[in-house]
């Protein structure tokens, strides 16, 4: 790490990342957990 420089472009990538996680990770994720709930809950309803 080259100093001052160095931790910029660190903390610039930490800024990079998190916004990606809250832009695509986060989003696909609940989508995924949405869609399971779904099917899990249309499972339960045909069982009764």
């Amino acid at each position: 790490m080259g100093g001052l420089r160095g931790g910029t472009s660190v903390a610039s990538w930490i800024v990079a990342g998190s916004i990606a996680y809250y832009l695509w990770v986060k989003p696909s994720h609940d989508l995924r957990r949405e869609q399971q709930e779904r099917v899990a809950l249309e499972k339960s309803r045909d069982q009764s």
